[in-house]
């Protein structure tokens, strides 16, 4: 899609995600909102070539999906998707943008359900996509007739690490005050460690994690945690140091990449259930599955496709039969070989349709194995179906249903490395730090604690936002927590941060607490001693 975007643009694929990231600012923020805003938008080209574009292929952006879902509502009194709910139960409600926010509130009114929000201000880092601590601070103005539960006694984390995160997060002005307390059956380390560069970084945390496997920790309950990781640097250079030790790293969140069959397989799994269900073609779906197939039909012939459909006005699948009709408006020879690959994807799309009596986890093992699906890629698609065959078994009565849950999953896995499993056995996992939501871990490293990196040249919103986010990291340790900054960082290092510096310091948010360094030998000494 957006390859094909900067072609009609005539821009670059950067600019066209700029210009995507635009629209999706103006939803979250509802920007888009009242009269003249597509009148007075700033790149009306790109809008009017954006909206051509989709009405070719009839699709709608992941990140317009709760503000379509607002405007429906406000534009049609009798939709009430939640008009039988009694109660709307709404999670993480501190990561809410006021598209989300507005669209709650929306569905609680036309449905006259009560709003229970579980969340917490101290966890809100997603300012990215513009969610602020303010929703749920504000949380009992909006809704007066709540009460609000305080949850102070924390099941996760030791009392020294409790002691550390609560020093950290008083720190921040207008939060929500919660005196948190430890009420684990284990006790807790705090450690700090510095490294001398990014070699001896890497070196010490490899050694670091090799005494504590050694001491009798489990290598899945030992979790890495960066600030930064551009193009995986980092992460690569401590997955080589563990990989010296004999220690697999495992990167969920990181830079897993993964083969083109899970977007060939998403793409068979959507275009089933259309022709299935609902009886009709999906168009990016076809587009996608003629790009990814071995068909010999390159972007030059798909684009003259694309561009017939600009200009006439119609739909990819209705150009294809028109092709089919009069071959002779197909600006290339190869107009029997494009309808030859559309037959092909058709049929298999349709043998992908799940069988009377196929069990869910069989049909998707079965599709895995239709597309080539192997190794890890399959591994992840197997473990995002697991999440839905409960749901399944307890409702679908056949394939229709089966296959509408499908395709939940897919737009579910349009990110696949949010569904990837949080640990792996034998595996010390590697992450960000805005990665690490929801992760726990007996023994955690919270690396690149630097003033360069954390809060970096952060002001204002944003500067609270680095503090939070370093609070959220701390909170994952169980029993350990080691915290490791760099005196220097180098090569490809050097600008890992906001600055090139000649000496790091400790970032300012733990600079004051009182935390007595030490180097990775003098902790691997005390472990072993």
């Amino acid at each position: 899609m957006i390859e094909e975007l900067a072609r009609v643009l005539n821009r670059g694929i950067t600019s066209v995600r700029d210009s995507i990231q635009k629209l999706a600012d103006d939803w979250d923020t509802l920007a888009a909102d009242g009269h003249g805003w597509a009148d007075g938008y700033p790149d009306p080209d790109f809008l009017e070539a954006w909206r051509r574009h989709r009405e070719v292929y009839g699709y709608t952006l992941r990140s317009e999906l709760v503000y379509q879902m607002l405007c429906e509502l406000r534009s049609n009194p009798q939709f009430s998707p939640a008009d039988r709910c009694q109660v709307l139960l709404v999670d993480e409600y501190q990561d809410l943008n006021r598209c989300d926010l507005g669209t709650i509130r929306v569905l609680a009114e036309r449905s006259g359900a009560e709003v229970f929000a579980v969340g917490d201000d101290d966890q809100s880092i997603y300012s990215f996509r513009h969610a602020h601590p303010a929703g749920i601070r504000g949380f009992i103005e909006d809704y007066p007739a709540a009460n609000r539960y305080v949850l102070v006694e924390c099941l996760r984390c030791g009392p020294d690490i409790v002691e550390l995160a609560k020093w950290l997060i008083a720190q921040e002005a207008d939060r929500i005050d919660k005196d948190l307390r430890s009420v684990t059956a284990w006790a807790a380390e705090v450690h700090l460690i510095r490294f001398q560069d990014q070699d001896a970084e890497a070196l010490g945390v490899a050694n670091i994690v090799a005494a504590e496997i050694v001491a009798g920790a489990a290598t899945e309950e030992i979790l890495i945690l960066l600030r930064s990781d551009p193009g995986g640097r980092v992460s690569a250079a401590l997955a080589r140091a563990l990989g010296n030790q004999r220690v697999q790293a495992y990167l969920p969140r990181g830079s897993g990449d993964f083969d083109d069959s899970v977007e060939k397989l998403l793409a068979y799994l959507i275009l089933s259930e259309s022709l299935s269900v609902r009886n009709q073609m999906d168009d990016l779906a076809l587009r996608s599955l003629l790009q990814l197939e071995d068909n010999g039909i390159g972007a030059q012939r798909l684009w003259a496709v694309t561009h017939y459909c600009l200009t006439q006005g119609i739909r990819f699948s209705e150009a294809i039969e028109r092709f089919r009709d009069n071959p002779g408006e197909y600006p290339s020879s190869a107009v029997d070989r494009l309808l030859s690959a559309c037959d092909e994807i058709v049929d298999r799309a349709r043998r992908l349709q799940q069988a009377e009596g196929e069990a869910f986890d069989a049909w998707l093992a079965r599709s895995c194995a239709e597309v080539g699906l192997e190794g890890d890629s399959r591994q992840a698609v197997m473990s995002a179906g697991a999440g839905v065959i409960a749901d399944i078994e307890a409702g679908a009565t056949g394939p229709a249903a089966a296959l509408s849950f499908a395709v939940l999953l897919a737009g579910s896995m349009n990110r696949l490395s949010e569904t990837l499993p949080a640990k792996v056995t034998g595996r010390v996992t590697i992450t960000t730090m805005h990665g690490a939501k929801g992760l726990s871990a007996d023994v955690v490293v919270v690396l690149q604690a630097e003033d360069e990196m954390i809060p970096g040249d952060a002001a204002g919103t944003e500067y609270d936002e680095s503090r939070r986010l370093l609070y959220v990291s701390l909170t994952r340790a169980r029993k350990k927590l080691l915290i490791g900054a760099c005196q220097r960082r180098f090569g490809s290092q050097r600008f890992v941060g906001t600055k090139e510096a000649r000496a790091r310091t400790l970032t300012r948010f733990l600079r004051d607490f009182g935390l007595q360094a030490k180097t990775a030998g003098m902790y691997v000494s005390e472990i072993g001693g």
